[in-house]
C-alpha cells in the first residue's frame, strides 16, 4: 500500500509501469492518502491537505 501524497506522481507511475512490464498481470498497486501526520510532516506534506493531494496526484497518474 503506497501513500500517494508522499511520492511524486510521475515517479510512482514509472515505477509501477516498470514492475508491470517485468511481471505482466501479476502486479496490483494499492494506494491511499495516508493516516499519520508524522509521515507527512517528514516529507513536507501538510497532513490536512492529503486528500486533495491524493486526488490531484491520482489524476496525474491516470493521464500518464
Amino acid at each position: 500500500m503506497l501513500q500517494v501524497p508522499l511520492h511524486q506522481p510521475v515517479d510512482l507511475a514509472q515505477r509501477f509501469m516498470t514492475l508491470a512490464a517485468l511481471a505482466p498481470g501479476r502486479i496490483t498497486l494499492g494506494v491511499g492518502a495516508g493516516s499519520t501526520a508524522a509521515g507527512h510532516a517528514a516529507v513536507g506534506v501538510v497532513y490536512e491537505h492529503r486528500f486533495r493531494i491524493f486526488y490531484d496526484e491520482m489524476e496525474t497518474i491516470r493521464r500518464l
